[in-house]
């Protein structure tokens, strides 16, 4: 049930050795913490875990079981992992307030909610976009307009790093 890529572990090796430990570790956690809360919800909808997967480029879960009956069950499993990394995010400034640590978990989870939320796939709003375009469109109309919609994003991320660069 758990997976971790011989890459990943190179990987802490080399933050530790670089002396930057302490913040790859709060991303990994943040994470973590992240797919642990689509794990609940897809038990609590009827879905049974395959993996959890620590991958060099994050934390992915895999379910046996993809079959979702009701669409209130595919926002609820979609919309449990962005929705953890808010709450923690929020938990973290009211519990812990400002610091070097406690700001870094605070930017972290906002970030991987910020960018899980983006209607894009394979990312858990492009997945619930794609599922309500889906009901209302049907799958022609869906791929079409998803299709567009991640071009967009594309483009924008692109001239974002270009702006950036």
């Amino acid at each position: 049930m758990l997976y971790i890529n011989p890459l990943t572990i190179l990987l802490f090796i080399f933050f530790i050795i670089i002396g930057k430990f302490d913040n790859f570790f709060i991303c990994y956690i943040s994470m973590t913490i992240h797919e642990v809360a689509h794990l609940i919800a897809a038990l609590s909808i009827g879905l049974l875990p395959e993996k959890l997967k620590f991958q060099p480029y994050g934390v992915n879960l895999t379910l046996k079981n993809k079959i979702i009956y009701s669409f209130s069950d595919e926002v609820i499993l979609y919309l449990s992992g962005p929705l953890s990394n808010i709450i923690l995010a929020l938990f973290c400034m009211l519990i812990f307030g400002r610091g070097k640590t406690s700001d870094y978990f605070y930017i972290c989870n906002i970030l991987l909610f910020f960018m899980n939320i983006l209607p894009v796939k394979p990312l858990d709003g492009g997945v619930l976009f794609e599922k309500t375009l889906m009901r209302f469109y049907g799958i022609k109309g869906c791929k079409k307009i998803t299709r567009v919609v991640s071009l967009v994003f594309f483009i924008l991320f692109l001239l974002f790093g270009i702006y950036c660069r």
